[in-house]
């Protein structure tokens, strides 16, 4: 009895169970693919008042709202419905008469299951006659990087008008693919004025905050290799004066809306006061960062108010201030721990420098246990640069006795001590680099080398002739090399200015960065600039 209630139990255990075959075949890995469309593709004298796209699977949006674009664009965003297999796209207008559209999808779509996205997935056809057969080509890079930039829109306008790029919608768009070349076809034939914008907000129009780039020349249909160069910088408006602080008696602090390149400011008062030059021009400096002018005036008389007038290249700002603070702050010294031999240890001020006694300052050389004599001190603003024969891996003691610095508000200097280490060779590396100019470049401006590293500048150095330049005592690790021409003799690479229309100072990077070894001269690093 007992054997056969256990048969019965595993007849009905047998008779419940599935036995599933494991998956076969290879996984999928195709993108959704058209099998029709209305309009189709290529056809002319459409009519219809809604596109629909089906596709030989089921599939799912892959943010289309973002990748889809129609060009010759729509005033508004169309509605898209998915409708089994098919994606319909429902215009908010009329289309245009006698006119080749391209809706491109891109990546807009995938398939359902494995997720494959479409690539380059485009519609073309006419509400007239023909289809339109020109083309423009090229590709977007960095202004400054000079690599190609990914994502961004580009812009062709049949006509040129100031400020189109905010008020007006182009008449073709396309994108740059990961290598950042752009293409557009089924254009009509004829000049284009073109724009690169890193349309982040994706309004096909440029907006404060991004970046932009132009040619300079419009651009024949039927043309490759137009190459544009995007800006560094989001475009920003022309330089205003934002605000105006006093953080203590006697300081001013002007903060900008962008960052100033240019070394020519000038500041001056509209009469004269106590310790300003009779040209009345007031003591300065950048701050932290290059959007922000410290400024010095003695506001210790009795004064209502000082109408200054500040420039900065072409622009100037005329400003009252009311002197309210009464606050005095001590001002204080700091300095880098380390120093090449050949370089000047830099003491640093938070406050303007009127004049140093330098009866007041003792350096010892703690590893010989002897006193310097500097060869050189300078004072530049809010910075002392000490100069002498440093020695590799000593280590040197730096006394401000008080009334080192006497400063712009009349107050001295406390007692500071301070402890520099000169860097080794031992320790660091050295790379020789040969710079040549090809023939067929201008030299009627200065070239600037400039060597980094992390993004952070190492070095610069000024030539207008091939030149060998040596650089020492570098830490180890990868830098890279690049030289522009510094046509406004600023000091600085400038990015293009839209509004000016005028383009980036000419920049050539070397191709590799340049590898720095321990106790490792590098030589014969060629860069030719052509």
């Amino acid at each position: 009895m007992k054997n056969i209630l256990q048969l019965t139990v595993l007849l009905f255990l047998l008779g419940c169970a599935s036995i599933d075959l494991p998956p076969g075949g290879l996984k999928d890995t195709e993108p959704p693919k058209i099998v029709k469309s209305s309009p189709d593709s290529l056809e002319t004298l459409f009519t219809g008042t809604e596109i629909k796209i089906t596709f030989n699977e089921y599939f799912t949006l892959n943010n289309l709202n973002q990748s889809l674009i129609i060009s010759p664009p729509l005033t508004s965003s169309p509605k898209t419905i998915v409708k089994g297999k098919s994606l319909i796209i429902q215009p908010k207008e009329l289309l245009k008469p006698n006119t080749t559209y391209q809706f491109y999808l891109a990546d807009g779509i995938k398939d359902l299951n494995e997720g494959n996205p479409t690539k380059n997935l485009k519609l073309v056809f006419s509400t007239g006659s023909v289809i339109d057969t020109s083309f423009i080509s090229g590709v977007v890079n960095g202004a400054f990087s000079l690599k190609p930039e990914e994502g961004v829109k580009v812009f062709l306008y049949k006509e040129y008008q100031d400020s189109q790029l905010f008020k007006h919608t182009p008449y073709y768009i396309t994108k740059t693919e990961k290598s950042g070349s752009y293409s557009f076809t089924n254009i009509a034939n004829g000049q284009y004025y073109a724009y690169a914008v890193l349309d982040e907000n994706n309004n096909n129009r440029l907006d404060y905050s991004e970046r932009v780039g132009f040619a300079l020349n419009p651009l024949n249909s039927n043309s490759s290799n137009q190459s544009l160069l995007l800006s560094k910088g989001p475009i920003t408006p022309n330089l205003s004066l934002q605000k105006t602080e006093e953080p203590t008696q006697g300081l001013f602090r002007f903060v900008f809306n962008k960052s100033i390149s240019t070394n020519h400011v000038e500041i001056k008062t509209a009469k004269l006061f106590t310790d300003l030059s009779k040209d009345k021009s007031v003591p300065w400096h950048f701050g932290m960062t290059r959007d922000t002018i410290i400024a010095y005036l003695n506001t210790q008389e009795n004064i209502d108010s000082i109408r200054l007038k500040i420039s900065v290249d072409s622009f100037s700002f005329e400003e009252t201030i009311k002197p309210k603070t009464k606050k005095i702050i001590q001002p204080s010294i700091s300095v880098s721990k380390t120093v090449q031999p050949k370089k000047s240890i830099v003491l640093t001020s938070n406050y303007y420098i009127r004049k140093t006694n330098q009866d007041k300052l003792s350096i010892y050389d703690l590893t010989d246990s002897t006193t310097i004599n500097l060869d050189t001190l300078l004072i530049d603003q809010n910075n002392v640069s000490l100069y002498s024969s440093w020695k590799e891996s000593h280590r040197y003691q730096v006394i401000c006795q008080e009334s080192f610095h006497t400063y712009y508000n009349k107050k001295t200097s406390l007692l500071d001590t301070f402890y520099v280490d000169v860097v080794s060779s031992d320790k660091t590396g050295e790379i020789e680099i040969f710079c040549s100019v090809d023939t067929a470049i201008k030299r009627d401006f200065p070239f600037l080398f400039v060597l980094a590293k992390e993004k952070k500048e190492y070095e610069r150095k000024k030539f207008n002739t091939d030149t060998v330049f040596t650089f020492s005592f570098l830490e180890t690790g990868e830098y890279v090399a690049y030289v522009f021409q510094d046509k406004n003799d600023n000091g600085f690479w400038d990015d293009q200015n839209y509004f000016k229309k005028l383009p980036s100072e000419p920049i050539w990077r070397l191709s590799e960065p340049i590898e720095v070894r321990t106790k490792w001269k590098t030589k014969g690093i060629r860069f030719n600039i052509r």
